[in-house]
């Protein structure tokens, strides 16, 4: 079993999503994960989470008790409505809301806290892959949960191929896993993201050392997100 997980960003409505789910028909054994908006997280898992499709969060606060922490969402209140999955060190995040790694390694150890699954994304820019530098540096956004015998799921996103179209090699993307994996005693999944679609998808899911893909642009047409679930 593959993990197949959508990344929506902050894109939809209410009426989006509900035609979405009922667009998506997938026969697959695989995991499916679908990381909404907070604020359909709620209504989404009362009507569309079920034994083989997940609803996710896609960002959490570092902090775990209540106080002053204006438009914050807690480990406790995604724990309240259901929700069993949050991805956080998104990239994106990483870059606009100055997420470093002590905070993503905070957010992951609130999340175990609450029994919700953390999907932890790494990668590196252009700059960093060019310059030679990519394995230290994701050694760099690892090496904290390197003494956590949790089971983890990595979402490694090159950022050069966010939204880029370019994919890295089965080389490149194969040499990144087993080194994402060798840091760690336990299982560690590891899913690959960056430019996924329904073309490539089957050959990314296919490589030895990838648990799945996390699928961003692409995972907001329900059908094309379903072609991918079934490579």
């Amino acid at each position: 079993m593959k993990i197949i997980a959508a990344n929506f960003k902050m894109n939809g409505d209410r009426e989006f999503i509900d035609n979405w789910f009922q667009n998506f028909n997938a026969d697959t054994e695989n995991l499916v994960i679908v990381g909404l908006p907070p604020i359909y997280l709620e209504s989404s898992v009362q009507n569309f989470n079920k034994s083989n499709i997940k609803i996710a969060g896609q960002n959490v606060s570092k902090f775990n008790n209540p106080g002053a922490y204006t438009g914050q969402m807690s480990s406790a209140m995604l724990n309240d409505v259901g929700v069993e999955f949050c991805i956080v060190g998104h990239s994106e995040a990483r870059e606009h809301l100055c997420e470093d790694n002590e905070s993503v390694y905070e957010k992951y150890n609130c999340l175990k806290s609450f029994s919700i699954t953390p999907i932890v994304c790494i990668g590196e820019s252009l700059e960093v892959r060019e310059a030679n530098n990519h394995l230290h540096f994701i050694s760099d956004q690892i090496e904290k949960f390197s003494t956590n015998e949790d089971k983890i799921i990595f979402a490694y996103e090159p950022i050069w191929a966010i939204g880029s179209g370019l994919v890295p090699t089965q080389e490149e993307i194969e040499e990144m896993s087993s080194h994402i994996k060798s840091y760690f005693s336990q299982q560690v999944t590891v899913l690959y993201g960056g430019s996924v679609n329904s073309k490539n998808s089957s050959e990314i899911l296919n490589m030895n050392n990838i648990d799945g893909v996390l699928v961003g642009g692409a995972s907001l047409n329900a059908e094309e997100f379903a072609n991918i679930a079934q490579s």
